[in-house]
């Protein structure tokens, strides 16, 4: 199959042309189609919302086939003066080599355009641009590192907690935006503030939940799984729950993971975590913390610093049934001991 080149739409509508017409590249995820067929698909592609599921499902392709079109799509006029194809080039730029196997995007082109993107005046190219930057190629950090910081501050709380993760995945290289994740674990005033109008707006605080479990999760990585334990006792209810569930997903995913755990560091965060779940602000969150440090205790090395922490701690929680506790929760335990007990 050919490539159909446009004058109206340029690059724009050859990378999602290229996919819909059948051509070589494309062959395995769709049948091929005769000319008469590629003109009528080429057709509809003027629709916007066509062009941008097209590009959506570029992802599919390795990025060495999808990345040159998704490139020259970004010289294309529709690119510079229409708001709906900048955001799905962006968005098909973000989500290209998804499927690669490393996915980390190392192309210096493709870098660069991202990169960009963390600028733009959207707050969905920002987002998707954020969630990209996470797969950055090791030599692209520290040059992403200063661009994401003051995202930790944008408008959009959505576009707070992608820079958050985005950061937190680049581990120690990440070191300079500590303090400014900890601004967003621990609000001040002027983010006082602007939570209460995201809660306004939205009728919910799951943004900033979000957004402030993001920047936990982030300091874990960072720094290390304890760096933090005396400022969560500090921490208001909402963000003592963000920051128990980014902690204990943390020691799930190492204990999944086979890494051994430092015993003084686990033992603060678990003293710390039988303390919140002692009080229950929040049952449903100390539900589901329970049950995850049930899930490390089965999971965890007999003998394990990760093992006697969680299996002490569900003892403790058997022995001296918190408040909040129903029945429920207390046949959980009960299931639990009898099975730890074999």
């Amino acid at each position: 199959m050919a490539l159909y080149r446009f004058s109206t739409m340029n690059s724009l509508l050859l990378c999602a042309a290229s996919f819909l017409a059948g051509t070589p590249s494309t062959v395995s995820l769709v049948s091929p189609c005769t000319q008469d067929t590629a003109d009528a698909l080429v057709a509809d592609l003027f629709s916007p919302a066509e062009v941008a599921r097209a590009l959506s499902m570029l992802r599919e392709l390795p990025s060495s086939q999808a990345l040159p079109e998704l490139l020259r799509a970004t010289t294309a006029d529709a690119f510079e003066k229409e708001a709906w194809a900048r955001e799905a080039v962006f968005r098909a730029l973000s989500e290209c080599g998804i499927r690669d196997n490393p996915p980390s995007i190392e192309n210096v082109q493709h870098v660069d355009i991202l990169r960009r993107g963390l600028s733009e005046a959207s707050a969905a190219i920002r987002f998707c641009c954020c969630q990209s930057a996470a797969r950055f190629a090791d030599a692209a950090r520290s040059a992403t590192v200063p661009v994401l910081i003051p995202l930790l501050r944008d408008k959009s709380p959505e576009v707070r907690a992608a820079a958050a993760r985005a950061l937190g995945a680049y581990g120690a290289g990440a070191l300079d935006a500590m303090p400014n994740l900890l601004e967003l674990l621990v609000p001040g005033d002027e983010d006082r503030a602007y939570w209460s109008n995201v809660m306004r707006d939205s009728g919910s605080t799951v943004l900033e939940l979000d957004a402030r479990q993001a920047a936990a999760e982030a300091r874990i990585s960072i720094g290390s799984l304890d760096c933090d334990v005396d400022v969560y006792r500090e921490l208001d209810a909402l963000g003592q729950t963000a920051a128990a569930v980014a902690v204990t997903r943390e020691i799930h995913r190492l204990v999944d993971g086979g890494f051994e755990l430092p015993p003084a560091g686990i033992s603060r965060v678990f003293a710390w975590l039988g303390t919140l779940i002692s009080a229950g602000a929040d049952a449903k969150t100390c539900r589901g913390v329970v049950h995850t440090i049930a899930s490390i205790a089965t999971k965890a090395r007999n003998g394990s610093p990760a093992h006697a922490e969680s299996t002490r701690l569900l003892s403790d929680l058997h022995t001296n049934t918190p408040r909040w506790f129903v029945a429920e929760d207390r046949e959980f335990l009960e299931l639990f001991a009898r099975r730890a007990g074999r």
